[in-house]
């Protein structure tokens, strides 16, 4: 449901009431953002109106509470909008207006400057947020801006078999715009509402239905029915005007002259007629540049006027570098008949020029095209024939003048992307004279990186019989196969073996320990891949290799950690593989996920984890045992290194 509030604010300086009728609105959590394109005002005003409005101007604390008032200033007609913060108190010190401190950091870069432009005594201790960037500013206090206000809002009181009917106006593009919205409607099939312009001032407006499922008639009322109850909310409907001068009041009161449901009985009503008012902007005159244009004799811009109330006599300092620029020209325009140039620029008229359109015409010549070529215009006096002053929107413009020249000068270009062997990369070239960018591709450089090779057992060997390894190696960029081989592994001699007839004495080697198997006093670390068969050379009876779980191992098992080394004497030492923290004989990346964990405490190990997974030998398992484990895990680190230091 839409909460229909109805605003008064004080506006400008004169303390004049006005109504202020918001532009927009957006609600996050329980705050709604209000805001108001229409009446421009100074802070005082603004924060008055606030007040007026039981409400404060916006103080976007959080994120979300930010990006709501971005995106509405970002949808308005004006270049920056008040909010509520200051620095009056103490100069860099930001506050926000209920005293908590100002801490966002989306400033304008080189902002808060506290500006001195309007006086050597006077600064910018006020916050507004503006339009184009969606970043903050500091500003003087009597500049006027739009405004955003922010209000709690609950729900009405009004009972829910009470039909709300509400009215706002808003000015946009020569027009004024009514807005007809709905609330808290119980159903109806047939509604006849009456929009009368009191002041006969606006002449006949353009109807449109809002998305509602009613059907609209217009003729001199405005007819919404329905073959069945019609229960939606919101906007109903639109009617257009034309603006009136500006400056000229309006009125226009919506009268409901019936509403009854589809047993045709009546619908109840919060009310049944009420008054929108106001006055329209006043349109203050404003200077700006036009789009500069390049020629064999220079660059020009256009000083044009709009909104001109009429004047005889304007002055204005023109600035600029003069060492990158030159005037090398000036023509009048049309608004003025004359127009004398010296250290400013004055146009005068025997009586009051009312024009709109070409001021002046400005040609330069480009003399450094690496220097400061922006132009500005700083209006110093203007008057009517009534020798009452002009006040202009805009004092000051400013333009920066596109570089005339025939072709791009590059510069050594920043590389943004490197190559690699497979994929391309970019660099950027930047223009030293204008500015503009050109990116070009960087040709992948085709040359793998070799890394470390990794050997794979394919066949382990015996006695008298030769072992199979696998030699690969990949690209240590992208991971590619660049070579794979197999070599033979040297069979076992026979003195490496036991001694023992493996059919006939299953029981384990004291003296003698296999390749690949490390007695550490304690413990015992096996390399990854062994098999229970390869430690104990036969298979097991109730002597050999145990299992977590104190069953006997399978003689073609792969030895994990956890398990554990029985001898003939019923003595037992741990079997442990670096890198398996998960028990499971290989190392992988599970492993590397558990090593993690443990390395930031969300993970608790035993001692026999704590001794597998720390395998860079420090003093625990740190993140970068993970990392370890994680490369050995795709063959980009050798297991056999981890053997070699402990």
């Amino acid at each position: 449901m839409t909460l229909a509030v109805k605003y008064t604010c004080i506006r400008g300086d004169d303390q004049t009431e006005n109504e202020a009728i918001p532009d927009a609105a957006v609600t996050v959590g329980d705050k709604t953002y209000f805001r108001y394109d229409s009446d421009l005002l100074p802070w005082e005003s603004a924060k008055d109106a606030a007040d007026m409005l039981s409400a404060t101007l916006a103080m976007p604390k959080t994120d979300d509470e930010f990006a709501a008032v971005k995106k509405l200033a970002s949808e308005g007609t004006v270049w920056s909008y008040i909010l509520g913060a200051t620095d009056e108190d103490e100069e860099g010190v930001w506050v926000w207006m209920d005293g908590t401190p100002m801490n966002r950091t989306e400033w304008n870069e080189g902002e808060p400057n506290n500006s001195t432009d309007y006086g050597p005594d006077v600064g910018e201790n006020y916050l507004c947020i503006s339009r184009d960037s969606g970043r903050l500013n500091d500003f003087y206090g009597k500049s006027r801006r739009g405004w955003i206000v922010e209000k709690t809002i609950k729900e009405s009181d009004v009972p829910e078999d009470e039909f709300i009917l509400s009215a706002e106006t808003r000015e946009s593009d020569g027009k004024l715009i009514l807005t007809l919205n709905a609330d808290h409607n119980p159903g109806f099939a047939l509604l006849r509402v009456n929009v009368s312009d009191d002041l006969g001032n606006l002449g006949e407006p353009g109807v449109a239905k809002g998305l509602i499922s009613a059907d609209l008639t217009y003729g001199s009322n405005l007819l919404f029915t329905s073959s069945e109850n019609c229960y939606d909310e919101g906007e109903f409907a639109t009617l257009v005007y034309e603006l009136p001068e500006p400056g000229s009041e309006y009125s226009l009161t919506v009268s409901v002259k019936a509403c009854v449901d589809i047993d045709e009985k009546r619908v109840p009503l919060s009310r049944d007629i009420f008054t929108v008012s106001g006055t329209t902007a006043e349109m203050k005159p404003a200077l700006y540049f036009g789009e500069p244009s390049i020629s064999d004799d220079g660059v020009s811009v256009i000083v044009s006027i709009a909104n001109n109330p009429g004047f005889m006599n304007l002055r204005a300092a023109l600035e600029y570098d003069k060492d990158a620029l030159e005037l090398a020209e000036v023509a009048n325009g049309k608004v003025c008949p004359s127009l004398t140039i010296g250290k400013n620029l004055v146009w005068t008229s025997a009586s009051d020029a009312g024009n709109n359109g070409e001021l002046a015409s400005l040609r330069f010549k480009v003399l450094d095209p690496a220097g400061d070529l922006t132009v500005k215009l700083t209006v110093r006096a203007a008057y009517n024939s009534a020798e009452e002053a002009v006040e202009f929107e805009n004092n000051e413009i400013s333009v920066v003048l596109p570089v005339q020249h025939s072709e791009h000068i590059w510069d050594d270009g920043v590389v943004t992307l490197e190559p690699t062997c497979g994929k391309d990369g970019e660099i950027l070239y930047t223009c030293e004279i204008c500015g503009e960018t050109n990116p070009e591709t960087i040709p992948a450089t085709g040359e793998h990186t070799p890394g470390e090779p990794v050997e794979t057992v394919v066949k382990e060997p015996e006695v008298g019989v030769a072992g199979e390894k696998k030699i690969t190696v990949t690209c240590a960029v992208c991971g590619q196969v660049i070579s794979e081989e197999t070599d033979e592994i040297p069979a076992l001699e026979p003195e490496e073996s036991t001694g023992k007839d493996p059919e006939t004495d299953p029981t384990v080697p004291v003296e003698t320990l296999p390749d690949g198997v490390y007695d550490r006093g304690d413990y015992i670390l096996v390399e990854p891949g062994l098999t229970v068969m390869r430690v104990v050379k036969d298979a097991l009876a109730e002597t050999g290799v145990l299992k977590a779980d104190g069953s006997a191992a399978e003689p073609d098992e792969a030895i994990a950690t956890g398990m554990k080394l029985v001898y003939p004497d019923g003595s037992e030492k741990p079997l442990l593989v670096m890198g398996d923290a998960d028990g499971d004989g290989a190392v992988g990346a599970a492993d590397a996920r558990l090593a993690l964990r443990a390395s930031v405490a969300l993970e608790e190990f035993n001692e026999f984890q704590n001794i597998v997974a720390n395998v860079d030998f420090d003093e625990s398992v740190t993140p970068a045992d993970a990392r370890l484990i994680l490369r050995a895990a795709v063959n980009l680190e050798d297991p056999g290194s981890w053997y070699r230091a402990a």
